[in-house]
């Protein structure tokens, strides 16, 4: 891999100035070159001092305030907003190995079938979080508009993930969110 690509990390606030303080402390520490973080914040209509906050303590971040408490809706924001070849999702609590986007990064640029990527959940006492073990409700007819957004591309049903064509790879509920057709990366996503 020669140059590392940039990676836009999307970080949702509501109300939780603390934990996004220290999501950022993190974000800040990754053994990956802060010129290729395009970190953005969205603010889901914090009443607390999260916005003023966040633009003291980190102006190099790019913080939006979205104009509804929706976290979908927030996520979508932070998509348009991107500007990197790959886009990671992160809870404003998640705390990250130093290594954590170096190792998703380089699984993505090197395996061009692998459309997305996720580190493992651990509580904090080290256990995996169940999030990947337990099988989730099967998806609805909802992700056809998806589908029609890739060309030439099919939805497969497998266990806890959906298969929309052939590189794209979304865990969980995508109904509500956009896709921008690029790469996508907690998750990363390739774009």
């Amino acid at each position: 891999m020669s140059a590392l690509p940039i990676c836009s990390l999307i970080i949702v606030n509501y109300k939780g100035l603390r934990q996004t303080k220290d999501c950022l402390k993190f974000l800040f520490k990754l053994a990956y070159p802060e010129q290729q973080l395009d970190i953005i914040v969205i603010d889901n209509c914090s009443e607390d001092d999260s916005v003023n906050s966040l633009r003291e303590l980190f102006p190099q971040i790019r913080l939006y305030i979205n104009s509804a408490n929706n976290f979908a809706k927030a996520l979508n924001l932070g998509i348009q907003e991107s500007k990197g070849q790959y886009i990671g999702f992160l809870n404003n609590d998640a705390t990250l190995d130093s290594q954590w986007l170096n190792v998703l990064v380089n699984l993505l640029e090197n395996n061009a079938k692998i459309g997305a990527a996720s580190g493992k959940l651990l509580f904090k006492d080290g256990r995996i979080n169940s999030v990947g073990i337990q099988q989730l409700k099967t998806f609805t007819g909802k992700m056809s508009a998806l589908a029609k957004k890739i060309p030439g591309s099919t939805i497969q049903r497998k266990k806890s993930r959906v298969c929309v064509g052939r590189r794209y790879y979304f865990a969980g509920n995508v109904s509500k969110m956009s896709v921008k057709l690029t790469k996508i990366l907690s998750c990363i996503l390739r774009m």
